[in-house]
């Protein structure tokens, strides 16, 4: 089935999936513009995602996700990259379900490499958990799989592709999207 909207391609996906690289990049690319929930979240807050997770909680961090969500699909013509963790808010997936949805995906090994070896992202995104990072990765992989499948329009592998082969694929299939919409 075909989104109801081509106007916002989200890419959803866990942390370490390249949602932001690739965001930027594809947006670039096809003359979007861009808009990161979490950067968003921190900007209104004045804080990390650490500290508004030590302040608010993971609740209240999620009540401020939802916001953002809602603001960045009311843009148009946009590439939104939203948290990992967004689609486990029943309101963010049914906003999102209406989009061109992107699910960037890797294997955990490289997702756990690519975390640690994000200074900023250490810095900012506290565990979700308290578990060590492959137990965490796993346990929540697990239950937002079925969540990330069931809003995906297409799904990506990052693992071993090049920021520019992933917004190659990318513009393909929404292109493609496009090209049937308006044929159809």
């Amino acid at each position: 089935m075909a989104p109801a909207s081509l106007e916002q391609i989200v890419l959803i996906g866990y942390r370490g999936c390249g949602k932001t690289s690739v965001g930027r990049a594809l947006a670039a690319r096809i003359g979007y513009d861009f808009v990161d929930t979490d950067e968003c979240v921190q900007d209104r807050a004045g804080s990390t995602i650490a500290e508004i997770f030590a302040e608010r909680g993971e609740q209240g961090f999620r009540d401020l996700e939802v916001a953002e969500v809602a603001a960045a699909l009311a843009c148009r013509r946009t590439v939104i990259s939203v948290g990992g963790g967004a689609v486990e808010r029943d309101e963010n997936r049914l906003r999102l379900a209406s989009t061109f949805v992107v699910w960037l995906t890797a294997d955990p090994m490289t997702i756990q490499h690519r975390i640690e070896h994000d200074r900023a992202s250490q810095a900012q995104r506290p565990s979700l958990l308290g578990l060590d990072p492959s137990a965490e990765i796993a346990v929540k992989l697990a239950q937002r799989t079925p969540l990330y499948r069931g809003l995906a329009t297409i799904t990506v592998d990052t693992t071993a592709a090049t920021i520019g082969e992933l917004v190659d694929t990318i513009a393909t299939h929404w292109q493609s999207a496009r090209r049937e919409r308006r044929e159809g």
